[in-house]
Order: structure tokens, then C-alpha cells, then sequence
């Protein structure tokens, strides 16, 4: 077992086990409004793999550094209370100083072949790194380029090739052929470490880690505990703004305080797969669109005049009071075929949110 396996493992019950994470809205960031992979921004800043800036800004569109690069896969490796400890005292490099912010997880990284210099002793740490490189940084993190595949004259042919095979460019708007930045890097990472399962090389051939077929060994799940089936998704029916601690999707209870922002909103939460004090919460990202209109309104269509087709199904929307009271999903003077409601309340469904104003 090399140290890569051994360290993922170590870490594992402890990522687990942190103590509750403060989730990272859509708004966290000053500069939210640029940010296009907001999901991917959201959930790698809940689970710590990239942050922000001291004035809470997240740059979006700012290139990113091939040691910024390492910290970031490095810490979606290890988790970041282990990657933050790495401790080395020398460098393989000759323009890394053994005293670098950065010398620990370029070592770590390198050991591991998940790394490697410019051919001449060098390895740029300051340089921007370029999509492929990251990509091949993603791949090599989950057990690939051992039989040499990503050597040679036409290394990034077989790189891009792989990238798109395993998803790691799934959602991307922008040229690959350019510099990584900050916001693909988090999208990059997200897809990578949802979706590729970690492989070892045995016999001339890529083979479940874990030794087992099922895709379920991916280093979001071992090291975050993150998977498709660890989000839940609903409308948010109690939160502190209706007088609930905690909040709650219908009768699901999350272990985060969300409030009057979110409330009434259909979001996905994603979490470690725990339940109760052990969930951790990493990211919210919320889905609803909010239409506040200025006339109440008696009936669908003429909310489906100004809107655009909407229909109810029965027992599918939430109310609320003025006082953000959640009234139920039907109520005296709610009719959930036509779409009507009193005057004054909050109808929630699918997604929209229709202010009734009295």
C-alpha cells in the first residue's frame, strides 16, 4: 500500500468526525454575482479544498498558480487538518526553498507522482498552471498516470482524452487550451473527486482501489463523506425565522441554522451523509426563484399570464404566514388545482416562490 492509500485512510473517520462545518451560501462571497460555477465554488469552500480572500472576495476569474494548484488537490487529498500539518525539510527543487508556504505539499505531491518539475531541475511554483497540467495534477491524484500515459510529446492529448472520459471537464464553458482559473480549478476539483473512483495500477492495468467494482471509492466520499446520495434536497419549511432550531426540509432535519433568506426555499444541502450532532453541513445551494408580485393574486392564470406556465399539484406546495408561520401544504382558502391562496401569504412550489402581498 504506498503512502497515498495510507494517509486517505488515516483520515477518513477523522474528516468525518469534525465538528460541524459552517455551510457556504451563494452570497458568501462579495463577488458572488461572478461567480459561474457557483455549486463547485460552494462546496470546495465548505469542505475547505479553496477559500476565499481577506476582503471576502473569491476572484473568480483570477489565474491560478501551479503551487496554489498543489495546495488545493493536496488538501481534497488528505483533508485539510492533515494536509496543513505535512512537514518537510528540504526540496527536491531547485527554485523551492526548503522555507516555501508551499514546500510541504509540493513534496508530498511529488512523492506521490502526482507532480513533476519543468524537466530541469525546476518546478515554477509561481507559474500559472495550465488546464491540462491540472487535469493531469486530478488524474495522477486518483491513481492514474502509472504506466506512463501522461509522459512524452503528446502527454496532454492523453490527458484531455482522459479528463472528458471521467467527467473532470463536465460543465466547463471555457477553453482548456488556456490557464486554470480560480473558478474552473474548483470545478475541476469537484468533478474529479465526486465522480473519479480512486484506482491502483496492478498487473498493466487500472483497478478499483478498494477491490471492489462498485463505483463508490471516490475521495470525496472517503475523505468528506460527500456522494450524490449524501444531498438533500426540499423546500425549507422551519428555520430560526419561523422559531425552529436548526432547519428543516418538511420533516427532514439538517444540522445548520439557516433563516428568513432561506426560508420557504428549495435547496440542496450537501453533507458528510451523517445524521443529527454527526452531520456536517458544507454547502447550501439554493434553487428557488423568488417572484414577488405587486397585486394579490385569486388565481393561476393570471399568474401564469405574467409568469409563464405553472401548475399545482395537490399537497405539493408550502405556505407561510406574514409572520413566516408555516401553515401547511393545504389550508382554509388554498386551492392547490387553481393556485389560489389568501392574500398575504407565501406560496412555495417547485421552486418559486410567490409573494401574495395584502
Amino acid at each position: 500500500m504506498n503512502i497515498k492509500k495510507r494517509l486517505i485512510g488515516l483520515v477518513a473517520a477523522a474528516a468525518l468526525a469534525v465538528s460541524l462545518c459552517t455551510p457556504a451560501y451563494a452570497t458568501s462571497f462579495i463577488d458572488d454575482e461572478y461567480i459561474q460555477y457557483k455549486t463547485a465554488v460552494g462546496v470546495m469552500s465548505g469542505v475547505g479544498v479553496i477559500g476565499g480572500y481577506s476582503n471576502n472576495s473569491f476572484r473568480p476569474v483570477d489565474n491560478v498558480t501551479r503551487e496554489e494548484a498543489v495546495k488545493m488537490i493536496t488538501y481534497a487529498l488528505l483533508g485539510p487538518k492533515v494536509a496543513s500539518k505535512l512537514s518537510y525539510t528540504a526540496s527536491s527543487f531547485s527554485d523551492v526553498a526548503p522555507e516555501r508556504w508551499s514546500v510541504s505539499m509540493i513534496e508530498w505531491c511529488a512523492d506521490n507522482k502526482i507532480v513533476s518539475g519543468r524537466g530541469d531541475g525546476s518546478f515554477d511554483p509561481t507559474g500559472k498552471v495550465t488546464t491540462y497540467e491540472m487535469a493531469k495534477m486530478l488524474l495522477c491524484a486518483a491513481g492514474y498516470g502509472k504506466n506512463g500515459e501522461y509522459t512524452g510529446s503528446s502527454w496532454d492529448l492523453t490527458v484531455v482524452k482522459d479528463a472528458f472520459a471521467k467527467g473532470i471537464f463536465k460543465s466547463n464553458t471555457y477553453s482548456i487550451s488556456g490557464y486554470t482559473t480560480r473558478e474552473q480549478a474548483a470545478l475541476y476539483i469537484y468533478n474529479a473527486i465526486m465522480n473519479v473512483e480512486l484506482v491502483e495500477y496492478k498487473n498493466g492495468a487500472y483497478l478499483p482501489a478498494d477491490g471492489t467494482p462498485a463505483a463508490d471509492n471516490t475521495i470525496a466520499l472517503v475523505n468528506f463523506g460527500l456522494s450524490e446520495k449524501s444531498v438533500i434536497s426540499g423546500v425549507i419549511t422551519g428555520n430560526s425565522a419561523n422559531g425552529i432550531s436548526g432547519t428543516k426540509l418538511g420533516e427532514t432535519a439538517v444540522n445548520t441554522e439557516t433563516g428568513e433568506d432561506l426560508l420557504g426555499h428549495r435547496v440542496s444541502v450537501y453533507t458528510n451523509g451523517k445524521s443529527g450532532a454527526e452531520q456536517a453541513v458544507y454547502y447550501i445551494e439554493d434553487s428557488s426563484e423568488t417572484v414577488v408580485l405587486k397585486e394579490p393574486v385569486s388565481n393561476l392564470a393570471d399568474f401564469s399570464a405574467s409568469f409563464g406556465k405553472v401548475s399545482f399539484v395537490s399537497g405539493s406546495a408550502a405556505v407561510f404566514d406574514k409572520s413566516f408561520a408555516y401553515l401547511g401544504s393545504r389550508i382554509e382558502g388554498f386551492n392547490s388545482a387553481m393556485g389560489e391562496a389568501p392574500a398575504g401569504t407565501y406560496v412555495i412550489y417547485d421552486g418559486i416562490i410567490i409573494s401574495y402581498i395584502a
